[in-house]
C-alpha cells in the first residue's frame, strides 16, 4: 500500500473505532478517543497528548496493540455477514499485520457502505 492509501485507511479505522476529529489552536489536526488507554499511548509514543494523536500518528497499520480492539469490534459483526468476518479473522490468524490492515480496511468500506436501519 502507498502511504496515502496508509494515511485513508487509519483515518477510517480511527472513525470506524469512533475516534473523534479534533484541532488545536495553531490548527494540528487528527483524532482522540477518550478510551485511548486501550491502544497503548505511552508505548506507542503520542508524548504529551496521551488522548489525542496527529492524524499522521496513526498507527493501526503498524501496530498490533491498535489492531486488535478493531478486529475484536469487526468480530461482534460476524452475525451480519459472517464471510466478511471471517475474511478478517482469516488475515488474522496468519499474523500478517500489513494483510490484517488491508483486510479490515476492506471490512469497513464494505460496512460503512451498508443501509443504516
Amino acid at each position: 500500500m502507498t502511504k496515502k492509501e496508509i494515511l485513508k485507511g487509519n483515518i477510517l479505522i480511527a472513525e470506524f473505532m469512533q475516534f473523534t476529529q479534533w484541532v488545536d489552536s495553531n490548527r494540528f489536526m487528527g483524532y482522540r478517543n477518550l478510551d485511548i488507554s486501550k491502544y497503548n499511548a505511552q508505548q506507542e509514543g503520542m508524548g504529551s497528548k496521551p488522548h489525542a494523536v496527529h492524524f499522521n500518528e496513526l498507527k493501526f497499520h503498524s501496530s498490533w496493540d491498535w489492531l486488535i480492539p478493531v478486529v475484536k469490534k469487526i468480530k461482534k459483526y460476524n452475525s451480519i455477514n459472517p464471510l466478511r468476518v471471517a475474511d478478517v479473522m482469516i488475515s488474522y490468524a496468519r499474523i500478517d499485520i500489513d494483510e490484517l490492515f488491508e483486510r479490515v480496511v476492506y471490512f469497513i468500506k464494505w460496512y460503512n457502505s451498508q443501509p443504516k436501519t
